[in-house]
């Protein structure tokens, strides 16, 4: 007896029940999926967003907003601050490095960034070669990877950027219509939500909106030391109109709320789960009723209570399988059809590829629900006497 043959005539002979089966189950391995490139996005991302700068000094108002806005570029800035905040920590005998920082106006939904081309130096150490070069004067710009692949922005290539970061670029002031940007330069890929900005000279938006007092978003400061970043902090929270927050604390803050949303979504896939297996167990508990006189004819054959138990475990798990196997699919296709909505809402990209190794075990418990969803009415099949139903 072909034995996958047997198991494929029972599954469509009962299309209805095989479909509920297997769309129950993709639900849950689907919300599974896209859980854990999630998780595993927002870990990457809060590795790597902040670098070296373990401290960002801004105006006054949410920590995290300053630092999702200036690392992550998300959201609006909290406000400006006066540009000698800048020049004295660039002074300040604790400090590294540090780089003033202007946003504020973005193209076709891509950020423009000001920032001295040496930000990248101290950022990026090992980071492949730039194709063309940097920018030098006002209105030259060097462009993310993945900006200038979605925007179709070549060396030479130059456009009109808007205030804020709406997605249309038709509307623009008269400041913005006046200014024109020219790319200079294509970054190599960073693998962080620089690849997605634009960025030019810090003095772009004093130009555009004529600031002649000079003021910048926010100050990323690279302090020598641990000590030194505590002085820093202390120091410059204590001016008027201005805080310097810890970039690490602010991430963290991200990943705790990331953490409760994730814990709520996790709960939906044990559900999700528990009404799969409870489907699974009810379509093979009616596929043995359906089929009781099948299995007797078999029985009544010759074939052993094992084979027989072995083709309604078989059946089960094929079941999941297909399921787990669709599901997989959907969860990596939304993925990846959210990307551009998640990173330009939370900074972070969701990277479906390479796979995450939950859905390793992830498999292997599909393949133990089909097994434990088929036991029970395999143990009733592997019970039957077959006599009993054709007796008159």
């Amino acid at each position: 007896m072909n034995a996958p043959k047997w198991i494929w005539r029972n599954m469509m002979r009962r299309k209805g029940a095989t479909c509920l089966s297997v769309a129950s189950v993709a639900a849950a391995v689907a919300l599974f999926s896209l859980l854990a490139v999630a998780g595993r996005s927002v870990e990457r991302g809060a590795a790597t967003g902040y670098g070296p700068f373990d401290v960002v000094v801004g105006a006054e108002g949410s920590p995290l907003q300053l630092v999702m806005n200036t690392f992550y570029h998300v959201g609006a800035p909290t406000g400006n601050i006066p540009y000698d905040v800048f020049t004295a920590l660039r002074d300040d005998g604790s400090v590294a490095a540090a780089f003033a920082v202007t946003t504020g106006d973005s193209y076709r939904g891509a950020p423009i960034v000001g920032v001295d081309p040496a930000y990248f130096r101290v950022r990026y150490p090992n980071a492949g070669h730039l194709s063309g070069r940097w920018y030098a004067s006002t209105g030259e710009v060097v462009v993310g990877r993945t900006a200038a692949s979605e925007l179709g922005l070549r060396i030479g290539d130059e456009f009109h950027g808007i205030h804020g970061t709406a997605e249309s670029f038709e509307r623009r002031d008269d400041g913005h219509d006046a200014f024109r940007y020219r790319v200079v330069g294509i970054l190599p890929r960073l693998g962080t939500p620089d690849d997605r900005a634009v960025f030019t000279t810090v003095d772009y938006a004093w130009a555009v909106h004529g600031d002649a007092e000079r003021h910048v978003t926010a100050v990323v400061v690279r302090p020598k030391s641990l000590p030194d970043a505590m002085a820093i902090r202390a120091k410059y929270d204590r001016l008027d109109g201005v805080q310097a927050v810890y970039s690490g604390k602010a991430v963290a803050e991200l990943l705790r709320q990331f953490d409760s949303s994730s814990r709520m979504f996790g709960l939906a896939v044990a559900v999700c789960g528990g009404l799969a297996a409870a489907t699974l167990a009810l379509s093979m508990a009616a596929a043995v009723y359906e089929r009781m006189r099948d299995i007797a004819l078999l029985r009544l054959v010759g074939k052993p209570r094992a084979t027989v138990v072995g083709l309604l475990v078989g059946e089960s798990v094929a079941l999941a399988a297909a399921g787990a196997l669709l599901g997989a699919l959907v969860g990596l296709a939304a993925a990846y059809a959210f990307r551009e909505p998640v990173v330009r809402a939370y900074g972070f990209l969701l990277e479906p590829w390479p796979l995450p190794p939950e859905l390793g075990w992830l498999a292997a418990a599909v393949v133990a629900v089909g097994v434990v969803a088929s036991l029970v009415p395999a143990h009733r099949a592997y019970r039957l006497d077959p006599l009993t139903l054709f007796r008159p």
